[in-house]
């Protein structure tokens, strides 16, 4: 007999009370009156009975009952207890184990498989404050707290602790606050250990110490010792530092704390005994390029960086370098830094008083080849003291610097002077105070020597003087002396200029002084067959052979020849010869003034031309007179002035071969205010004021007038050709075929019919302006038109009026673009096209293959914005007044080939309609014919879908009945409309579903006897009948059925006749 039981859960904050009430049924309930509840059945978590079949207590866990083993003298434990539950809800207080046994284990957890969980693990999952395990070993002074026992091959770490969390608190730390003796970290190995005892591997990028020993109070103990003991022979090292990857960390850092410090940072005391080892010893198997030893002082040290105080009777050297024989070494012995200590010496040699025997500093090289100096001073400084100075402030003979060739064949040399960078500085500066009477540089050979006693090679310093030598005040000696008294034929002063200089060989300047002298005097005596002065110039000369300058206002003529004698000499002979590059005359006039700079008077009634340009056979290329005019702006280039009748021409312009140059070339490039052709005549002409009578037949892009307009930009208002006049310059009535032109393009031959009146080439630039403008400015009510094109009557041809080409560009314009957007132009029409007669052709026709963009019409795109329509207004309307065909249409869209496009698309927008959006107001009485009507020939095509909104009729629906089916058990209704009359006597099982959609009525009749047959499968969609039952139809009976997408469901009862 099962036993029920009656549990009520009370559970408020925090607190949980169980009240069980446990009653006998009165009645026996099967056994598997539990195991067979409904799944939704309201048993709680931990509800229990006693299965008496089964002899067991049984607890539901939230998905089966589980049953509870009885206990028993063998099974009940903590084992049994496992097997019950193995999660213990701790609610209040810890759980306790009290244990007084002396040698037994309180806990013992004895592992034997090969599991990869943990024995304990101990998981914080809320944010608690507390120890996750806390050992008090206050009383228990002999036990130790924590005892690990690791033997055999280990694979795996005796303690281990994983860090991935953040924050500054320490991973292990350890508080001393008694005087114990014993060491805090002891470690003792007694075994042959090959691996390290503390292992530190740092594999991230960290910033903290590795160790850090902070000793903040009065410890006279060390805070690290390493004793190796005084027993046995060690080998190893004391301390042994691998730095491993960790190239930018210090290997030991030393860092004292402020304050007056009086030990040492570093120590090392060693016990007498003759040592064959370094106290310090550096071995660098490395290629850097830093110092082994850099002191870098930071502080105002007083102090000596480097000291050696010698006290003992020291035979060797203080400070030994030694670069050794092997290898090549590139760095430094010794690298003094001296940083900021800018007051400070590098290295002071301070010696006592007495006759020195030996040297300061003595530097003795090897033999061989030496490729680096003894000293090598490279200052980087922007100091003004020396380098090197040398003070002397005794009565000192001897050399300030000596330098002495011996017996070997040197060929180096003694003072080698690099100045590099210095460019302001003198190389050699020597200063002399007194009166000297000793040379300042004096150069003695002693041998009969071939080398030159001085050599000054100026070769790359072309801005700089070779020997300046500055004469000043009242002389008495010369500035120069050559003084000779050897024979020879050597010259005294030999230029040999081999190079092609602009500058003077012998450059003479007078100053202020007026001196009387001549720069050159040149007594030739009786030499006159012989040239006073002869100049030969073989080389490309850049220079002039002769070069008069005047420097103040001379009346003096710069060269005067008097030819009145010699009528038979030419006083100026230019012989031009070769491929020129120069002019043959140049003159440069800067001053102003009203003279001429060629005055040619001429008193003769001579023949002859005042001057005569004649080219003869060679092919000259260059102007015959060529007028730059430079600054003068107001001038005339060419002034001719006739005060006489003149029967000549001005300028005559004759061409003889055939030639392709232009007769006339006006350059206004540069001039943007001037006029190129001013051509002023104020007296009424009746003849032309410009006449070409030309046989030009031309060539493509070249007209017989041409303006070829190159990178200028138009200013606005600017025009390339301007034809202006004003209405009182065009006066009398004028017939409409013989207007008064400003412009008139005529082609008087009747056979010039293949050409273009007017071209227009807009280039290939993007444009930003119009290409025609019509500016109309009149307003006066005129009616006259903007363009007026009269096909006159004997006009035939099928030509276009207006031609608008734009294939195989990419143009993004409009061909059309008319704006009326003034105030003043509301009631203009855009275009009003008049066609009276009977057309049989389009009046516009549209050939469109483009694709379209979103959102915009192809080819009619009506955009109205701001505008609001007035009560029967239109944006578009068609209106008909005529007797149409009724085979015509107003409107024809043909989609036979677009079947995959829309039609008609009326996109309403998301704003609160108050508005019908389509509208259709039909008067007539014809009750034949259909406001709209939609003939769709496809069977399963849909005529008419509303996808979503309501569907609403104020009129009648009027329907349709479907051709007649017969009954078979898989019917299929025709297009013709949702009243079907059923033929037959078989039953119906499905109707196909084929072109209905859910929602769709339809309305059966049947002629005889037929049963619908309820939920039976088929080809076509099941019928669901009332009552889930079939139904037997009679002669004359009708049924409603609705599709729900899945069945037809019977909608309303069949209806007897």
């Amino acid at each position: 007999m099962a036993t029920v039981m009656d549990r009520h859960v009370r559970k408020s904050a925090g607190i949980k009370s169980t009240k069980i009430s446990l009653a006998r049924a009165s009645a026996p309930v099967a056994a598997d009156y539990f195991d067979a509840l409904p799944a939704n059945a309201a048993i709680p978590e931990g509800a229990f009975y006693w299965d008496s079949g089964e002899n067991a207590l049984k607890v539901y866990d939230g998905a089966s009952w589980l049953a509870v083993s009885t206990p028993s003298a063998g099974n009940f434990g903590l084992d049994n207890a496992y097997n019950n539950g193995r999660t213990i809800t701790a609610d209040d207080t810890a759980i306790t184990f009290t244990h007084s046994h002396a040698t037994a284990v309180l806990l013992d957890i004895n592992r034997t498989g090969t599991g990869s969980g943990a024995a304990i693990n101990l998981s914080h999952s809320g944010a608690s404050t507390g120890t996750g395990i806390e050992l008090d070993m206050t009383t228990a002074v002999a036990a130790k707290a924590l005892d690990v026992t690791l033997a055999g091959t280990r694979t795996g770490n005796g303690i281990l602790l994983t860090h991935t969390g953040t924050g500054s608190t320490d991973v292990i730390e350890c508080n001393i606050s008694s005087t114990p003796s014993g060491a805090f970290l002891d470690l003792n190995v007694s075994g042959a250990v090959t691996g390290h005892l503390i292992d530190i591997a740092q594999s991230a990028a960290t910033t903290g110490h590795v160790i850090r020993i902070i000793d903040s109070e009065a410890t006279t103990g060390d805070a690290l010792f390493v004793d190796k003991g005084d027993t046995g022979v060690p080998t190893g090292n004391g301390i042994s530092i691998d730095m491993g990857t960790d190239v930018a960390g210090h290997t030991i850092t030393l860092s004292g704390s402020t304050g007056t410090r009086t030990g040492h940072d570093l120590l090392i005391t060693s016990p007498t005994g003759a040592h064959t080892g370094s106290m310090i010893r550096l071995a660098d198997a490395s290629t850097r390029s830093v110092p082994m030893i850099a002191l870098a002082p930071t502080g105002a040290i007083t102090g000596n960086l480097f000291s050696i105080v010698n006290t003992g009777a020291v035979t060797g050297h203080f400070i030994h370098a030694d670069a050794g024989d092997t290898g090549t070494p590139t760095g430094n012995l010794v690298n003094l830094d001296a940083g900021v200590g800018v007051a400070m010496s590098h290295i002071a040699l301070v010696e006592s008083t007495g006759a020195r025997s030996d040297h300061r500093v003595k530097i003795t090289t090897g033999t061989g080849a030496h490729s680096g100096s003894s000293i090598a001073i490279i200052d980087n400084s922007t100091g003004s003291v020396p380098a090197i100075d040398l003070a002397f402030s005794g009565v000192y003979t001897g050399d300030g610097l000596d330098i002495t060739y011996a017996s070997a064949a040197a060929t180096g040399i003694a003072i080698d002077l690099n100045m590099g960078t210095n460019l302001a500085g003198n190389a050699l500066d020597i200063n002399r105070a007194g009166v000297a009477t000793g040379k300042s540089i004096a150069i003695a050979y002693g041998d009969a020597s071939t080398g030159d006693c001085v050599e000054l090679d100026m070769t790359n310093a072309v801005g700089a003087i070779a020997l300046e030598v500055i004469l000043a005040g009242t002389r008495t000696a010369a500035g120069m002396v050559i003084t000779r008294t050897g024979a020879g034929a050597s010259h005294d002063i030999d230029v040999n200029v081999s190079n092609t200089g602009s500058g003077n060989s012998l450059d003479i300047t007078y100053a202020t002084d007026a001196h009387t002298g001549n720069a050159i005097d040149l007594n030739m005596g009786t030499n006159l067959a012989g040239n006073a002065l002869d100049i030969n110039r073989a080389g490309v000369a850049t220079g002039k052979s002769i070069a008069i300058a005047y420097g103040a206002a001379s009346t003096g003529d710069a060269v005067e020849v008097d030819m009145s004698n010699a009528v038979g000499a030419i006083a100026l002979e230019l012989i031009l010869a070769g491929t020129r590059t120069a002019s043959g005359v140049v003159i440069t006039r800067t001053g102003a003034g009203a003279s001429h700079d060629i005055d040619v008077n001429v008193t003769g009634a001579g023949s002859e031309n005042v001057l005569d340009i004649t080219y003869a056979t060679g092919a000259n290329t260059g102007n015959a007179i060529d007028l730059n005019m430079g600054t003068n702006l107001a001038g005339n280039a060419l002034d001719i002035a006739r005060a006489g009748i003149a029967t000549g021409k001005h300028i005559a312009l004759s061409q003889t071969g055939a030639g392709t140059g232009d007769f006339l070339e006006i350059d206004l490039t540069n001039t943007t205010a001037a006029i190129a052709l001013d051509i002023q005549g104020t007296v009424a002409t009746t003849t032309e004021q410009v006449n070409l009578d030309s046989s030009f037949v031309g060539a493509n892009n070249i007209g017989a007038i041409t303006i070829d307009h190159g990178t200028g930009v138009l200013i606005a208002g600017a025009a390339l050709m301007r034809i202006d006049t004003d209405a009182a310059h065009i006066s009398g009535a004028v017939a409409s075929d013989t207007p008064c032109a400003l412009l008139e393009l005529v082609a008087s031959s009747t056979t010039a019919t293949a050409y273009t009146a007017l071209v227009i080439d807009a280039g290939a630039s993007a444009r930003t302006q119009p290409l025609i403008w019509i500016e109309d400015n009149n307003t006066a009510a005129g009616t006259g038109a903007i363009f007026d094109i009269d096909l006159r009557a004997n006009t035939t041809g099928a030509a276009q009026v207006f031609d608008f080409d734009v294939d195989n560009v990419a143009w993004a314009g409009d061909v059309f673009n008319i704006g009326i957007g003034g105030a003043s132009v509301v009631g203009a029409r855009v275009m009003y096209v008049d066609a009276t007669a009977a057309h049989t052709q389009q009046l516009f026709e549209i050939d469109s293959q483009g694709t379209g963009v979103d959102n915009e019409g192809l080819i009619i795109d009506i955009a109205h914005a701001t505008g609001v329509l007035v009560a029967g207004g239109n944006l578009v309307r068609v209106e008909s007044t005529a007797v149409i065909n009724a085979a015509a249409y107003l409107f024809e869209i043909n989609m036979t080939a677009a079947t995959a496009a829309i039609a008609l698309r009326v996109d309403g927008g998301a704003a609160a309609r108050t508005s019908n959006l389509c509208e259709i107001n039909d008067a007539s009485t014809n009750t034949t014919g259909a406001s709209l009507y939609i003939n769709n020939a496809t069977a399963a095509a849909k005529a008419l879908h509303v996808d979503a909104g309501y569907a609403r009729f104020d009129g009648r629906i009027l329907g349709a009945k479907g051709a007649d089916v017969a009954s078979g058990t898989d019917i299929v209704l025709g297009d013709g409309g949702n009243f079907f009359d059923i033929t037959g006597t078989t039953a119906i099982t499905t109707i196909s579903a084929t072109g209905w959609t859910t929602g769709s009525i339809i309305v059966l009749q049947t002629d005889a006897s037929v049963t619908l047959t309820h939920a039976t499968a088929g080809t076509g969609a099941q019928l669901w009948l009332v009552g889930a039952a079939n139904i037997s139809m009679t002669a004359n009976d009708t049924i409603m059925l609705v599709y729900d997408g899945v069945y037809w469901r019977q909608c309303a009862g069949t209806v007897a006749a």
